[in-house]
């Protein structure tokens, strides 16, 4: 084995173990550097040769550069051009968007209602109708029949101990005003004395005397 080609590379910076050089900037590479099986020994410094050896091996390169016939087997006509433009239907949404606008220029004269006009033309958000101005609700009204009056149990109470308390009233008032020779007897007057009716077994009219 034996020395073909050999150069010194100066300032060669390394980052974590990695360096970057081109070969034959310093001292061209021969012909007969490729004409066999060849491989490439690196030197750092005074450091020993780096281990293993790397075979030196060709790669393709191209002389002729031309457009490719097809990208991923479509033709180019399959493809859009770096200058090019789209219809408004083409985008997405685009139209709708557009219909929401209003052109540049404009007015608005005959498109919306002044303030004061606005105010004249509607009702204010809180406001009263007459029974009139509903449709159909006095028709509507005149067929129910008025539901009457609804109280609540607590109501019912109430009503029923006030009219007690009247009854009673009324008859404190029965007692005082009874003669001083009859009583009070729940809504009336009776006379003191004890008072008896007799009748006989044989249908007669009983004589008074005969009860003296």
């Amino acid at each position: 084995m034996h020395l073909i080609w050999q150069e010194t590379q100066q300032d060669v910076k390394a980052e974590g173990g990695w360096f970057h050089v081109e070969l034959g900037s310093v001292v061209p590479l021969p012909t007969t550097a490729f004409l066999g099986p060849r491989w490439l020994e690196v030197q750092l410094g005074n450091d020993e040769p780096l281990s293993p050896r790397s075979p030196v091996t060709s790669m393709p390169f191209a002389f002729f550069c031309a457009d490719s016939v097809t990208l991923q087997g479509q033709p180019p006509t399959a493809f859009a051009q770096a200058s090019h433009v789209h219809a408004i239907a083409d985008v997405t949404g685009l139209q709708q968007a557009l219909d929401g606008k209003a052109p540049l220029v404009h007015n608005h004269d005959d498109l919306y209602y002044r303030k004061a006009q606005s105010d004249a033309r509607y009702a204010t958000k809180v406001h009263g109708h007459a029974i009139e101005d509903i449709v159909g609700l006095q028709s509507a009204l005149d067929a129910k029949e008025d539901k009457g009056t609804c109280y609540t149990k607590a109501q019912v109470d109430q009503m029923i101990a006030s009219l007690q308390a009247q009854i009673d009233a009324l008859k404190m008032q029965i007692g005082q005003i009874c003669p001083s020779d009859m009583v009070p007897v729940g809504d009336f007057c009776v006379d003191r004395y004890e008072a008896s009716i007799w009748e006989r077994k044989d249908g007669k009219a009983v004589d008074c005397a005969d009860l003296q």
